[in-house]
């Protein structure tokens, strides 16, 4: 899976990669932390978003900023190429251990808040000041996301000031300002526009990942380190085959863009890309025929 990333990597051809990191909770007696990545050469589309890869996985015992920063560093080990890439942007929630081990691993690549986390911070604080009713949070949501879509930093700001004079507690401002505001140049659809990114983001891919990640470990809930590992490799190895397959246009429904799909004719007998090695296209071919029967 560490190939297909590179394969990616500052492309002035594709759209920015968005690499998630998420921790999944209820597996064992241990949390799983996954890194995904967006594979950016195929469409995304409303009926057919592009595939979501997962990269590495961590077991750990606590939410240490320590534990993550040695999982960051394996992969920062693994792939090099990673932390000096142009095309990438980190999404996370607001987990201060990832934050903070992101930071300090990878200090040159940008990183944006899930808006759905965002938004259940901001209900969990609503609801500490005693706004609990349906209406009046839905209030507060639409204003939340009106602000993250607006078009500028500058009109971000004067839509706040209208909010806060208007309906806006003190103790709640107080609290917007202190934990929401410096995230919103990273948050607002304005700053993610220069990534090719047209709409807020969301861990909801990764956490996507963890759904399969829980369905083939949550029953009977006892299962190993060693399993959990063994298992998501077979995820992993399966997530290759179908994006391979996908990218020959065969069996699944993610749609290469047309401008790369000459690169993947598997019938083809000549070298169309100078990068190519053509052993490996044999083996990849020879993988998805094989894989045929087990994966449509």
């Amino acid at each position: 899976m560490a190939d297909e990333l590179k394969k990616l990597l500052n492309r002035n051809d594709l759209p920015a990669m968005i690499v998630e990191i998420d921790t999944t909770f209820d597996i064992g007696n241990y949390y799983v932390t996954w890194m995904t990545f967006r594979v950016t050469d195929f469409y995304d589309l409303e009926t057919s978003p592009m595939p979501t890869a997962g990269l590495a996985c961590f077991i750990h015992s606590k939410k240490l900023q320590a534990s993550h920063e040695y999982f960051l560093n394996m992969v920062n080990e693994e792939i090099p190429e990673l932390k000096s890439a142009t095309n990438v942007l980190f999404c996370s929630d607001e987990e201060a251990a990832i934050v903070n081990a992101l930071e300090k691993v990878f200090p040159n690549i940008p990183r944006t808040r899930c808006h759905i986390h965002t938004w259940k911070n901001i209900k969990l604080k609503l609801r500490s000041l005693g706004v609990t009713g349906k209406s009046s949070l839905k209030v507060y949501k639409d204003q939340f996301y009106q602000l993250i879509n607006q078009k500028s930093y500058v009109e971000f700001r004067a839509v706040l000031r209208t909010f806060s004079l208007n309906n806006w507690s003190a103790d709640f401002l107080k609290y917007f300002k202190a934990n929401i505001e410096p995230d919103i140049n990273n948050m607002g659809v304005w700053s993610l526009q220069k990534y090719g990114v047209n709409f807020h983001l969301s861990t909801n891919r990764a956490e996507s990942f963890n759904a399969l990640v829980k369905r083939r470990f949550m029953k009977p809930r006892n299962y190993g380190e060693d399993d959990i590992i063994l298992g998501s490799s077979e995820l992993v190895r399966r997530q290759v085959l179908r994006i391979r397959r996908a990218r020959y246009g065969i069996g699944e429904s993610w749609l290469l863009q047309k401008e790369f799909r000459h690169l993947y004719d598997i019938n083809r007998e000549d070298k169309l890309n100078p990068d190519d090695d053509e052993d490996q296209h044999e083996l990849d071919t020879e993988q998805i025929q094989s894989q045929d029967v087990l994966l449509v």
